[in-house]
């Protein structure tokens, strides 16, 4: 008789603790917008578009997550109790969470394809993988993950993305004829930088403000040119400018390819972290 009495009791309990997972999720999204193509009374294809970084292996809960990058991922039929939630979440600049210890379905393979890169109606028709989203709460957990560093780096590089605080720092000109500006302790030494276009930069800073800049087909000197609130602007030798802004102990890094298109046109985002085993 006590055995039927407990059963209810424990399921009151416990049983509303169902609907939340644990630990850590599978993927970060800031969306930017969700395109749906509708196929007589259902969604045939979903779209959404964003900021995405995801668990280079999902099945780890301490996984290191990718380099954010700007673009969208593609799903087939499945949406369409969902959909409305993506798009509602489209433009507030917070981020999703997706999956959970769990995993995250087709969320963990889906290709997140570069924003430049031009969408195909057909060819791409993995079923939506419902059930993965809304799991600790609402679509972005009350912020419950905003400080950890791949969620701080995620919503810099958004900020880097659209151009808004904190990357402005109102370092936005380049003085050519100003010499090398000392910046703080916490900048110096060697770092690596992945960019979104897959290409990877060695930076060494030195306290005094000169910099060396090493990439695949490229190196060049450079100098500090402005440094103020957390932001450094890099003046290099062959006419590159780069943004650097502190998020942590990681750097939101913006380049442009010629000083003439700081800061107005689109810079390539990357992510720069010490390099492993660097002296400081």
């Amino acid at each position: 008789m006590k055995k039927l009495l407990l059963a209810p009791l424990i399921l009151a309990t416990f049983g509303a603790a169902t609907a939340f997972a644990g630990g850590r999720p599978v993927m970060y999204v800031v969306v930017d917008r969700v395109e749906t193509t509708q196929d007589q009374s259902s969604i045939s294809t979903i779209r959404i578009w964003g900021s995405f970084t995801r668990a280079k292996n999902p099945t780890l809960q301490l996984a290191e997550f990718s380099t954010p990058i700007d673009g969208y991922v593609q799903f087939g039929r499945g949406s369409d109790k969902e959909a409305p939630k993506w798009q509602k979440a489209a433009g507030t600049g917070k981020a999703v969470l997706v999956g959970s210890c769990a995993g995250a379905g087709g969320f963990e393979t889906v290709t997140i394809h570069p924003a430049n890169e031009k969408p195909k109606d057909v060819g791409e028709n993995v079923p939506y993988p419902t059930g993965h989203i809304e799991l600790f709460g609402d679509m972005f957990a009350g912020g419950r993950d905003n400080h950890l560093p791949e969620v701080k780096t995620l919503l810099a590089f958004v900020a880097a993305k659209q151009k808004v605080s904190p990357l402005c720092g109102g370092a936005t000109i380049v003085a050519k004829n100003r010499g090398a500006q000392p910046v703080d302790d916490a900048w110096v030494g060697q770092w690596t930088v992945e960019f979104a276009n897959g290409v990877m930069e060695t930076c060494d800073l030195v306290k005094e403000g000169t910099a060396n800049v090493t990439e695949p087909k490229r190196r060049s000197p450079g100098k500090v040119r402005d440094t103020m609130n957390g932001v450094v602007v890099l003046a290099f030798d062959d006419d590159r400018v780069e943004r650097w802004t502190k998020i942590g102990h990681r750097m939101v890094v913006e380049h442009w390819a010629s000083s003439d298109q700081f800061p107005g046109g689109a810079p390539v985002l990357g992510i720069a972290e010490r390099t492993v085993g660097a002296k400081k």
